[in-house]
């Protein structure tokens, strides 16, 4: 395996669909369906990068954006937050959760 990627993702088809590129490309895939679970396996698995869908629970996906930087065990793990839509103050309150 090259690397661990955790992908949280509210829509099942759309964790499947990453999961299988990802594998594919010989990546290990955590996938996480519930914000509750999100920061407690990123703390136990301590994945190599973090993949947060914005588009199900944007106030709490940017919370726990938050959180993941400002941990000491996990600040150092890189996220990637998508969206569907093209907005602005979306995309810049995701850079300022870090």
């Amino acid at each position: 395996m090259t690397g661990r990627v955790l992908i949280y993702d509210g829509i099942t088809t759309n964790r499947d669909s990453l999961r299988c590129k990802l594998a594919a490309a010989c990546y290990e895939v955590l996938q996480v369906t519930g914000l509750g679970e999100l920061v407690q396996r990123i703390e136990r698995d301590k994945p190599d990068l973090a993949i947060l869908d914005l588009d199900e629970q944007e106030g709490e996906t940017l919370a726990a954006c938050r959180a993941l930087t400002a941990g000491t065990q996990t600040s150092s793990i890189p996220v990637i937050a998508t969206s569907r839509r093209n907005d602005l103050a979306l995309r810049i309150a995701a850079l300022r959760a870090g």
